[in-house]
């Protein structure tokens, strides 16, 4: 299963990278969420986008997180994405979430669940090249997450 999303994952990036236009985003991020049984879990998100419109994207993300005692969560998801509103510093998106939720607790027990969820955010450019893209997400199973991500548009 590892495999086929790190397939996925180079496939994606290899096909859009190169388009004339500036249509594919890749970014990094930090994410404070509720995948833990009490309080908050800190995480790390991988993510890219392809915009097919200039009004809407896909993407596939991969979130890990910890509240560093014995909860650990890998989130592997596909996106779409719909941009509602550009001005000339950024643009404000809601989004769609699907994929699986890996919960491991003690490093042993591991309980896989189907994920849902949706998303709100501003994507603001920085110049031709980077965003920074601050987001507030709630869904099934993790409850809620802030995130922020930088990135670079391809």
């Amino acid at each position: 299963m590892r495999k086929f999303f790190i397939v996925s994952f180079l496939l994606f990036c290899c096909l859009f990278a190169y388009s004339e236009e500036k249509k594919t985003a890749i970014g990094l991020g930090i994410e404070v969420n509720m995948d833990s049984r009490h309080l908050f879990a800190l995480g790390a998100v991988l993510g890219i986008n392809y915009n097919i419109t200039e009004m809407f994207a896909m993407g596939l993300s991969v979130e890990a997180s910890t509240n560093f005692d014995h909860i650990r969560t890998i989130e592997p998801m596909a996106n779409i994405r719909l941009y509602f509103y550009e001005n000339n510093i950024g643009n404000f998106f809601g989004q769609v979430d699907m994929g699986a939720f890996f919960f491991y607790e003690d490093g042993y027990d591991v309980y896989p669940m189907p994920l849902f969820g949706v998303r709100a955010g501003f994507r603001r450019t920085l110049g031709p090249l980077f965003y920074l893209e601050p987001s507030f997400r709630a869904g099934y199973p993790f409850a809620l997450g802030l995130e922020l991500m930088a990135g670079i548009r391809l």
